[in-house]
């Protein structure tokens, strides 16, 4: 629904009372101004007749009402100020005030006469709305004459102060309505901004979580390297072991032989504990040969995630300043 617009929103009130006030009593009528809400302005040099007389009683009242509110629609549908003769015979007129084609306002003035009142029906008005016809009359006749032409040119100087107001009030509103998109657009980009911010900061938590796993991971690496390490020593010594079977053996074999049919069976004996060392040796160079691969993989390990940590960091500082950024473009935005 369309929001109503009042004269207050576009003048201060009490300068248009100032004003309404010098142009009543330059051009010696009577001027107020209302809007959808009423009476906007007090009465600007107002008129004793209708003060005293017209609007003295309630059926004078409502019959001035519905004076107003006719000349008020005609000059709503013409856009321009219509001058009509009200039911006490006085002339008023009345001055649409627009933005552009929607009416917010009018300017009801005059209460003059243009000729001489006929005292005969001054007579049976003042009867009609419960008024000594003597008192109306003599209130009539003290009612200023003027021109027509008088009238017409009162009513298009205030018709032109109208669209003065008009104007103005139509820039004033459009600049509330640009002021009223920009603050929206700067809650949307704020609310933006938050929203990254508040990105910006998880992912940072994110990547330093992940830069501590990597930590992590470097440190079991390293374990590991040591554990086969120690490994190496493991085997080296089993190969020992391996190689004083085998010249065990191949003594025994010497002495075997020495010994002639004696020494027979303690030669097969001796075979074997070769055989055993040989078969020994062989699993040992396998198992190096694992071991070996396993520590260049636990190196290479080891410089891809130093490789990887290090590019963690650069990450974490780059996110840093993003969200200091954002940060003070949010603030700036604030402030205007």
């Amino acid at each position: 629904m369309e929001q109503e617009i009042r004269l207050s929103d576009i003048i201060e009130v009490g300068t248009l009372q100032e004003w309404l006030d010098s142009f009543a009593k330059s051009v010696g009528m009577t001027v107020y101004a209302v809007d959808a809400g009423g009476a906007v302005t007090k009465t600007s040099n107002p008129n004793d007749f209708c003060r005293s007389v017209m609007r003295g009683t309630s059926q004078g009242r409502e019959r001035c009402s519905e004076c107003d509110l006719h000349g008020a629609e005609l000059a709503r549908r013409t856009g321009k100020p219509a001058i009509y003769t009200c039911h006490s015979g006085l002339v008023e007129f009345a001055v649409p005030i627009m933005i552009d084609d929607k009416h917010i306002g009018t300017f009801i003035g005059g209460q003059v006469l243009t000729e001489q009142p006929d005292i005969s029906a001054a007579r049976s008005a003042a009867e009609e709305i419960g008024v000594d016809p003597d008192e109306y009359v003599a209130r009539l006749q003290n009612v200023r004459t003027v021109s027509r032409e008088y009238v017409d040119n009162a009513a298009q100087l205030l018709f032109r102060f109208a669209q003065i107001i008009g104007e103005y009030g139509g820039r004033k509103l459009t600049a509330a309505q640009d002021d009223e998109r920009r603050a929206d657009g700067y809650a949307e980009i704020k609310e933006d901004f938050r929203q990254v911010s508040e990105h910006g900061a998880q992912m940072i938590e994110n990547v330093k979580e992940l830069s501590s796993e990597f930590d992590r991971i470097r440190k079991k690496a390293e374990v590991a390297d040591k554990t086969v390490a120690m490994t190496d020593s493991i085997l080296n010594y089993i190969q020992n072991v391996a190689t004083q079977m085998t010249l065990l053996g191949f003594n025994a074999s010497i002495e075997a032989k020495h010994a002639g049919d004696a020494g027979a069976g303690f030669n097969v004996i001796a075979q074997e504990v070769r055989q055993l060392a040989e078969q020994t040796s062989s699993r040992i160079r396998s198992v190096e040969e694992v071991l070996n691969n396993v520590k260049m993989s636990i190196k290479n390990i080891e410089r891809e995630l130093a490789s990887a940590s290090e590019k963690v960091k650069e990450n974490i500082d780059t996110v840093n300043e993003l969200n200091a950024a954002i940060n003070s473009a949010a603030e700036k935005i604030k402030e205007q």
